[in-house]
């Protein structure tokens, strides 16, 4: 239900998981993330909380979204602790190192961040690829402002190579066509 942005329905099936097994860290972390979501991070902490008290190792994900929680509430140091904790761990870091740019920008960092952003192209160099999907569905979902902030922030923060910068302007161009409020969108 979470990935068809069904956000009520799977916060529902997550409870019952949760009111049979109180411990499952997978589904605080999916309802966590549910929460997020919905932007009600306060809740959505206090799940993936939960999810990094009931993981064997805390899981990269879970910290980077317990980050995320935290730089919405305005708590940017706290997040960047949590952004920091996850590339001290062993596994992929491209996100940790994408949402820990946007947390330097935030706190005025702007050469801590551009370093970032260009350490998630060299950890990840199709780190952009699933973002491109997600504007491809806010523009389904006919989410015009959605899908231009995806692909806006994309052609901003990543250093990305000129052939992928192309295709991401391509896109832009493309939603900027098919919106019935193209004179709301900045180019």
């Amino acid at each position: 239900f979470r990935l068809q942005c069904k956000y009520a329905a799977a916060l529902d099936d997550l409870g019952f998981c949760l009111a049979v097994d109180a411990s499952n860290a997978r589904a605080h972390h999916c309802r966590g993330l549910c929460l997020m979501e919905m932007q009600r991070y306060i809740q959505a902490a206090a799940h993936l909380n939960l999810a990094l008290k009931h993981q064997f190792r805390p899981e990269i994900v879970t910290v980077v979204s317990l980050g995320r929680c935290y730089q919405e509430l305005g708590k940017l140091e706290l997040a960047l602790e949590h952004y920091d904790s996850a590339l001290r761990a062993d596994g992929a870091k491209a996100y940790a190192f994408f949402c820990r740019g946007h947390c330097r920008r935030m706190l005025g960092d702007e050469a801590g961040a551009a370093s970032d952003f260009h350490q998630v192209m060299k950890s990840d160099s199709k780190f952009h690829v699933p973002y491109m999907k997600r504007a491809d569905d806010a523009m389904r979902r006919s989410d015009w402002i959605g899908a231009d902030d995806i692909l806006n922030s994309l052609l901003k923060h990543l250093p990305l190579p000129p052939d992928e910068r192309y295709k991401v302007e391509e896109r832009r161009t493309l939603l900027h066509s098919r919106s019935p409020r193209s004179q709301k969108f900045h180019s």
